[in-house]
């Protein structure tokens, strides 16, 4: 089926036309027939079938022959097309004609026609003339017209009761592949929202790592919530708890109070730069402003105690997650007067609750007042993602200030992070963002706990009277390892996902191996581990990226040793492809402890690591660096019988030639 846009005019052309020729085919042979479908203005949407009867072969074979023909059948389409019904008539030779509608949501979309060999027999003379002029003025010789006889309309009924089921079974069909293509538009919009309110959970979870105030990421996380990058909401308020949890106090709200603060919001939205809104928040052009609307002051006005436990916004704390609270009709739920006085004739409104380690912390509430816009339940789950995220940022607010210092280098890493992956999304290689995302947030999230656990720790150990400073050097220091670990990780993705314009030098590439092998033999030695190297005596000089192919070779090897825990041998060889003219092939085997057949299909995979304290990368950075180059890699094991890696490079860079002396491309 053709691709078409949202809203545009379903065709017959989006079907599957082959498997209606395919049909067709089929019946024209058991009707003998010839059968085919034309669209609304009288062109083919299938061909007829190859096997036609002599006689209609040597009619359209014929030069007059065919335009009569032509005539003919567009005569029988204007017909139909006017009344909008099946017909019986004879043809230009005098044979049978039948033709029928294919109706598809109350519209013709195209019309099937069916032609025998046959002469028409409708009590009049005029088919048996058609004939007689067509066999004299075509001279068609007389064994063509054998088998030709006359048959009623009778007989011919029969065959057009036939054709108009394959008509409705030709209409049913699209209109079923209609529905299809219905849904399958109404899916893809789904999941691109869905998509669009992932990336917003992904940049306000970068934003509220980064040292800001509370009031600073009270604003991010309701803007998150009313912009169209985000959840698109027109409006949300939030409420937290008293420090003796006895009151549940209005702390910010966003968005308009009246329908023309709506409109003028939604005109100066068109009107201003359509750049990322958390980008605008990240390089402070959008500053916080407390009172700046009448909505936001009426939210700080707002306060309820807690003991209103089933009334909402109170009621939200005791919910497990996210709800869709009726204010209006009759399944209306109880809503303090306060509240409803605020939210004005809102509907309905989403009701989420602020939970951090099981303790309530307060409560988000968000509606679409202007815009009347359901909010539908399938939200609720990301809402629930969200308001986890946005319940740790509250809770870390002054956690974040005790080492301002240090969480501001960690939001530098994640920024770094975050441009790493805008690059790799840029590259080709969409398939694998969902593993990247889900191996990232796997690495970030141990250290970070461990981070907020010291934290919460060392903020014990400091109201103490008697703080004891031993236990405090130790907490920082446990603090101080997590963040350089992030740091670490940081750079080998930044390593891995470097998309800089390859500059390569020619060089004898056993220099580079030689080189490597000695930098790594006392590690090797201590393993156990007898490197051998069997280069040939005569190698061509290939034009490589020295540091990156250093890195490639170091990786390698140093896989090769951790698959030889009680030590064993490593064989490095060169030697010139016999089955690749123009490439060297390098071979790695160790007689290690192989590698299983399920690890096999993820050892290229980004973050995929079977060795505990491994990022998964190194073995990623090979590929993409041999592939920069031009290359190719291939690794065979199995376990218990070694593991062999294959390096084929080109002898000269298809993407970079040779550098000058100072690395400078010649």
């Amino acid at each position: 089926m053709k691709k078409k846009k949202f809203n545009d005019q379903w065709s017959i052309y989006d079907l599957d036309l082959l498997s209606f020729e395919r049909i067709l085919k089929k019946a024209s042979l058991g009707l003998g027939q010839t059968l085919f479908l034309l669209d609304t203005e009288g062109n083919f949407l299938t061909a007829p079938p190859p096997d036609r009867p002599p006689f209609c072969k040597y009619v359209l074979d014929h030069r007059e022959g065919s335009f009569r023909c032509r005539e003919s059948m567009y005569k029988g389409h204007k017909r139909v097309m006017e009344e909008g019904k099946s017909s019986i008539f004879s043809c230009h030779a005098g044979m049978v004609k039948v033709t029928a509608p294919v109706w598809v949501d109350n519209r013709i979309v195209a019309v099937l026609n069916g032609c025998t060999s046959q002469i028409l027999d409708d009590k009049s003379p005029f088919p048996q003339e058609k004939f007689r002029h067509t066999v004299q003025d075509l001279a068609i010789p007389k064994k063509t017209l054998e088998g030709i006889h006359p048959v009623s309309k009778e007989e011919v009924s029969k065959t057009m009761e036939l054709l108009v089921a394959m008509a409705n079974l030709i209409a049913e069909t699209s209109a079923e592949n209609l529905r299809t293509l219905q849904q399958i538009d109404e899916a893809t919009r789904h999941i691109k929202r869905q998509n669009e309110k992932l990336i917003a959970l992904y940049d306000l979870n970068q934003i509220l790592q980064s040292p800001l105030s509370l009031d600073e990421k009270l604003f991010v996380i309701l803007t998150s919530l009313t912009a169209s990058q985000g959840f698109g909401f027109n409006r949300a308020m939030l409420l937290l708890l008293s420090e003796n949890m006895t009151q549940l106090e209005g702390k910010m709200g966003v968005g308009p109070s009246t329908q023309e603060e709506a409109l003028s919001a939604k005109k100066n939205r068109s009107a201003k730069n359509e750049r990322s809104l958390f980008d605008k928040i990240r390089k402070q052009e959008i500053r916080i402003e407390a009172g700046s609307s009448s909505f936001d002051e009426l939210t700080r006005s707002f306060s309820l105690p807690t003991r209103e436990k089933k009334i909402f916004p109170v009621a939200a704390l005791f919910e497990k997650g996210p709800v869709i609270v009726r204010n209006q009709g009759e399944q209306k739920i109880r809503v303090h007067p306060d509240l409803r006085t605020i939210l004005g004739n809102t509907a309905s409104f989403v009701a989420i609750p602020l939970v951090e380690n099981e303790t309530p912390i307060g409560v988000i509430i968000a509606d679409n007042r202007f815009s009347r816009k359901k909010i539908e339940k399938d939200t609720l789950q990301m809402l629930s993602i969200f308001s986890n995220q946005a319940a740790t940022a509250i809770s870390n607010s002054k956690l974040y200030s005790i080492l301002q210092e240090k969480i501001f280098q960690l939001a530098e890493s994640n920024r770094q992070l975050h441009r790493a992956h805008t690059r790799l999304m840029q590259m080709e290689r969409f398939s694998i963002m969902g593993t990247v995302a889900a191996g990232v947030a796997h690495e970030i999230k141990n250290p970070l706990n461990a981070i907020v656990i010291y934290l919460e720790l060392l903020k014990k150990e400091l109201e103490k009277e008697t703080p004891e400073k031993e236990r405090i050097a130790e907490k920082l220091n446990v603090v101080e390892q997590e963040i350089e670990r992030l740091s670490d990780m940081t750079t080998e993705f930044l390593s891995y996902s470097n998309t800089a314009q390859l500059v390569t030098t020619p060089i004898d590439i056993r220099i580079l191996l030689n080189q490597v092998s000695r930098f790594i033999s006392y590690q090797a030695k201590e393993k156990n581990v007898t490197i051998r190297k069997e280069f040939s005596r005569s190698t061509p000089e290939i034009a490589v990226s020295h540091k990156q192919m250093k890195q490639v070779f170091l990786n390698i090897i140093l896989n090769a040793i951790q698959a030889m825990p009680k030590g064993g041998e490593l064989r490095i060889s060169t030697k010139m492809a016999k089955d690749r003219k123009g490439f060297i092939r390098i071979i790695f085997f160790d007689t290690g402890l192989g590698i299983s057949k399920e690890t096999m299909a993820h050892i290229f995979e980004p973050f995929y690591t079977t060795r505990k304290g491994g990022t998964g990368l190194g073995l990623s950075f090979v590929e993409k660096v041999i592939k920069d180059h031009g290359g190719e890699v291939s690794i065979e094991s199995a376990r218990g019988e070694g593991t062999r890696v294959n390096l084929l490079l080109p002898l000269r860079s298809p993407r970079a030639g040779p550098a000058g002396p100072k690395g400078r491309k010649a």
